[in-house]
């Protein structure tokens, strides 16, 4: 199925009517009215194969400060329709939402306030997606790091990187370890494995 953007758009757009009235109790600032009235259409919505009453039930979720389950809404939004936009923008809001308190952990971090900023990172790993979970273990092993626990921290991110590959910023972590023991052609190895993965 291959749809140019703005007829897309116009499709979401007009899918959406199916929810106005629950769009119309959003807007209005009243999220459980719009939550209780979008969710009243899913089926109806499911058998016209559009992701309205899911994206709807995302956007309100979110707004109710529940940013996991908003993320499930939008993608079984896509699910039904992988071409929904809205949901694609509610999928990325819900999952930086997830992240606030990670990002705060990250600040306390940078401040060297490691005892507040592991709190705040172990706060940050109840309801986070699954596949996020990395970055809460990834801060705690930098933490290791800045405190000068070489290789507490070059285990953790080891366990990281054998069960993501991907995890980017431990690989980093492995590779600025072995620049303080000396060991170059490692540091080459894993810095270039993290720049392949994440190049900015």
């Amino acid at each position: 199925d291959v749809r140019l953007p703005s007829i897309t758009l116009a499709i979401s757009l007009e899918a959406r009517k199916l929810v106005k009235e629950g769009w119309g109790e959003y807007v209005k600032g009243d999220y459980n009215a719009s939550l209780a009235s979008c969710s009243g259409m899913r089926k109806k919505a499911l058998k016209q194969n559009s992701g309205a009453a899911e994206d709807c039930v995302g956007w309100a979720l979110l707004a109710l400060g529940e940013s996991q389950n908003a993320a499930n809404a939008f993608r079984e939004a896509l699910e039904i329709d992988p071409l929904f936009s809205p949901s694609d923008s509610g999928l990325v809001a819900a999952r930086r939402a997830q992240l606030v308190k990670y990002n705060e952990g990250w600040s306390l971090s940078s401040l060297g306030r490691y005892e507040e900023a592991e709190a705040r990172l172990e706060e940050a790993r109840v309801g986070l997606d699954p596949d996020l979970l990395w970055l809460i273990e990834d801060g705690l092993a930098w933490i290791l790091y800045y405190r000068g626990e070489f290789e507490d921290a070059k285990q953790a991110f080891r366990n990281i990187v054998d069960g993501n590959p991907k995890a980017y910023l431990s690989l980093t972590g492995l590779g600025f370890i072995a620049v303080q023991q000396d060991d170059f052609s490692e540091a080459v190895k894993q810095l270039s494995a993290s720049f392949t993965v994440a190049p900015n």
